[in-house]
């Protein structure tokens, strides 16, 4: 059965890619609703002047950069959450870690609470980049700010540290999740197999491939592809 799930799963590398990113992409926007939907205001014209603000900033803007572009934002994003959701999410699209994560300090600065939706953003922003490091860093340190990891938070972890190279320890993530109370999906597995593969560690990337089937996840186009990719090196 594994071996009819590798080659109907044959596709070539770059859609492998955008399959994978699509499911993060699919479940990033999900968390971006979800966040959205939390806490009352209205958003619009100020989180485009903020965002524009943040933008302008180039390079590694200074904590204080940032809380002057942020000007009083800080103080409606205490009342209402869902709007720094949105302004750390389209931060993390735009490929500014550096800015999502001193908005992320200013907010725990100014007395904001943080929710795992905050941080799954800034989280997000570092996988884009391949910063595994700050990616880890974050996911460890949520706890701490109150804000539980989820899936989505766990997904962008591994899926980072396959950008780095680092597939043990996307294994080691994928192992903990369920000590620390969330369940593995097919996103989870896809990211460890693609971490692997990366590396040329193709015997475990099969190993975990059959083991989805124990852990009631079904194999999917990319996770297959994976393995196979990994075989190929």
């Amino acid at each position: 059965m594994l071996q009819r799930d590798l080659r109907a799963a044959h596709v070539e590398g770059p859609l492998l890619r955008r399959l994978r990113r699509r499911g993060l992409a699919e479940q990033e926007q999900q968390q971006e609703q979800q966040g959205q939907r939390r806490g009352d205001g209205q958003g619009g014209m100020a989180e485009r002047t903020t965002l524009a603000r943040l933008l302008e900033l180039r390079g590694a803007p200074s904590a204080r950069d940032v809380f002057l572009a942020l000007g009083d934002d800080l103080q409606t994003w205490a009342k209402s959450p869902r709007l720094a959701t949105v302004v750390l999410s389209v931060l993390a699209r735009q490929r500014r870690p550096d800015v999502a994560q001193q908005v992320l300090g200013c907010m725990q600065a100014g007395g904001v609470g943080v929710n795992v939706f905050h941080c799954n953003s800034v989280i997000s922003a570092f996988e884009r980049v391949g910063q595994w490091q700050a990616a880890l860093n974050l996911l460890r340190r949520m706890p701490d700010m109150m804000a539980q990891p989820d899936d989505f938070s766990y997904n962008s972890a591994i899926s980072s540290c396959g950008k780095g190279s680092q597939w043990l320890l996307a294994l080691n993530l994928l192992s903990s999740m369920p000590a620390a109370g969330v369940r593995p999906d097919e996103i989870s597995c896809s990211a460890a197999i693609s971490a692997c593969e990366k590396s040329g560690q193709w015997q475990r990337a099969l190993a975990l491939l059959g083991s989805m089937r124990q852990l009631r996840i079904g194999p999917s186009v990319v996770s297959c592809n994976a393995a196979v990719s990994a075989c190929e090196k």
